[in-house]
């Protein structure tokens, strides 16, 4: 490992990121790294800009705590529990803020994303609105821990359409991988 964390460094240089975090999510580390984001991205950004990384940034972090299959055990005082883990990063790519997550789920449960997330990513800013608004009066699905707003969120959010990928780790999971756009001038 040691041997490997000064490539590391330089690959963070190389790629502009500006915050990375790989472990356990919770609410408190939320808020948390969303202080650090805020106080590590270029303070001549507009407050806008600033207010949509975080937005898109908690949204993912949210679906590192709902939907992460890789759980990672802890200790308060009296019990022990599980903590969803994943990875966020927030870097830079040319006139962009680039947010992203990733954390491994279920396979059977790709083709329910997928089809939301292409729905999602097909439709321009008048019909997100529509979507979130037709979304809210609905109850969740069976499969959803929340109400299945997160991604029109994160979309109405981006500046450039949601960019998404699993990758096969075994026969039962694959890693999700899910990339926003924000661009640097609103």
């Amino acid at each position: 490992m040691l041997d490997k964390l000064y490539g590391m460094v330089e690959y963070f240089k190389d790629h502009e990121l500006v915050f990375w975090y790989n472990g356990p999510v919770s609410q408190v580390l939320v808020v948390e790294i969303g202080d650090i984001i805020k106080k590590s991205i270029d303070t001549s950004s507009d407050k806008k800009v600033i207010t949509r990384i975080f937005g898109i940034l908690v949204e993912q972090m949210q679906n590192i705590i709902k939907y992460s299959v890789q759980k990672t055990p802890r200790m308060d005082k009296v019990n022990r529990f599980f903590m969803s883990s994943g990875l966020i990063a927030v870097g830079i790519e040319n006139e962009f803020y680039s947010v992203v997550s990733g954390n491994p789920v279920k396979n059977k449960d790709i083709k329910r994303i997928s089809e939301r997330l292409d729905r999602i990513i097909a439709m321009d800013r008048e019909g997100l609105k529509d979507y979130y608004k037709t979304m809210r009066r609905q109850e969740p699905d069976e499969q959803s821990l929340g109400a299945g707003l997160g991604f029109i969120e994160m979309a109405k959010k981006a500046s450039m359409p949601l960019e998404y990928r699993f990758t096969a780790i075994d026969e039962n999971h694959s890693f999700f991988s899910m990339k926003a756009l924000v661009k640097m001038e609103p």
